[in-house]
């Protein structure tokens, strides 16, 4: 009877169909919607209870994809909902990495406006002044200053603000920087 009751069992469970379901990593909606630039999705997804700090798989926060596509109106809106400016990605960027690399000065002084850290370092020791030295923004490099970077800072690699300005060909941040007291 046991026996019968086994080979039951197992026809039933071959015949039965075999779904094999593979969920690679779907980013939350508040994502999504930052990525495809939706203003309003985004601010009814916030006001429903979205996570303001919900990442992708890259780590890369709403603040910082909004960030990096420069929608400064995003931004406003993700720090309306308390986003932080501490979280970084995997590799340790923050959204004022961003900023300060894409050159977007409104962005830099709103996010310096809500705390973000001048002087927060990535993975290999980057700033967001090098960032913006590197990148040869000027404007944005003399904000962060402002907002407290220090000049005097150097990578991981031992390359200075000063030397990161230098690869980025621009007289005008190097001279900001030597200004300020860089060496």
């Amino acid at each position: 009877m046991k026996r019968l009751a086994l080979a039951v069992f197992a026809v039933l469970l071959l015949a039965a169909p075999v779904r094999a379901e593979v969920k690679l990593f779907q980013p939350p909606d508040l994502v999504k919607a930052v990525v495809s630039g939706d203003v309003v999705q985004a601010r009814l997804l916030l006001a429903r209870g979205a996570n303001p700090d919900s990442a992708d798989g890259l780590g890369r926060t709403a603040l910082i994809l909004a960030t990096t596509s420069g929608n400064l109106e995003l931004v406003q809106t993700l720090l309306e909902y308390r986003a932080s400016t501490a979280r970084a990605d995997n590799l340790g960027n923050t959204a004022l990495h961003a900023a300060a690399g894409g050159g977007g000065e409104a962005m830099v002084t709103v996010l310096l406006s809500k705390g973000a850290a001048a002087d927060k370092e990535n993975r290999q020791g980057l700033t967001p002044l090098m960032a913006a030295a590197r990148a040869g923004h000027a404007g944005v490099v003399q904000l962060l200053i402002n907002g407290g970077a220090d000049v005097g800072r150097s990578d991981y690699t031992g390359r200075s603000v000063l030397l990161w300005a230098a690869e980025g060909r621009s007289p005008r941040v190097e001279a900001i920087l030597r200004r300020a007291g860089a060496k």
